[in-house]
């Protein structure tokens, strides 16, 4: 019978661990300013069982030149900010939206190419990552300033735009 609980615990604390780790980040986390920069939003897996089959990642205003990376196997679309009638702008991108399947059982980047600002900054991207179940995953949320990126539930990818010896510290790519 102990045996049997302590298995259970393991496995439930096992379990939990995975689940804490399951977040959306970015795989290089610093980032130099006016450079241009290539994202890779890692999903690590937070569906249980289910596929990934959506993700969107919103991109702040402060970002320009945002040219997404196609994936094999999946559709990819951009978002854009609406534009003055008449104008002959098509509007800054605002969101990109990639759409197949991710198996449970792994992982994958989702690629863009954007061109920083020139200055020293923190820039989150809310994303929302869409199970096969129906159910969504918002990592959407940003910590209070100074609060650490994982003080709260849900934390948005995180970029730390800096000159090298500026740096934070803050890589999230092993979460």
């Amino acid at each position: 019978m102990l045996r049997h609980s302590l298995l259970a615990a393991c496995a439930a604390t096992s379990l939990l661990g995975a689940a804490a780790q399951a977040h959306v980040v970015l795989a290089q986390t610093q980032a130099t300013p006016g450079s241009t920069y290539v994202a890779a939003f890692r999903v690590s897996h937070a569906c249980g069982d289910s596929p990934t089959v959506r993700l969107r990642v919103e991109i702040p205003e402060i970002i320009e030149g945002v040219n997404p990376q196609p994936k094999a196997g999946w559709k990819v679309t951009v978002e854009r900010d609406p534009v003055d009638a008449g104008s002959k702008s098509i509007g800054r991108i605002s969101a990109i939206v990639w759409e197949g399947s991710l198996d449970a059982s792994f992982f994958d980047d989702f690629t863009a190419l954007f061109k920083l600002p020139d200055g020293a900054t923190q820039i989150y991207f809310p994303t929302v990552q869409l199970c096969a179940s129906g159910e969504d995953r918002q990592w959407v949320q940003i910590p209070a300033a100074g609060k650490a990126w994982n003080s709260v539930p849900r934390p948005a990818p995180v970029l730390n735009v800096a000159a090298p010896e500026q740096a934070t510290g803050t890589d999230h790519a092993h979460h």
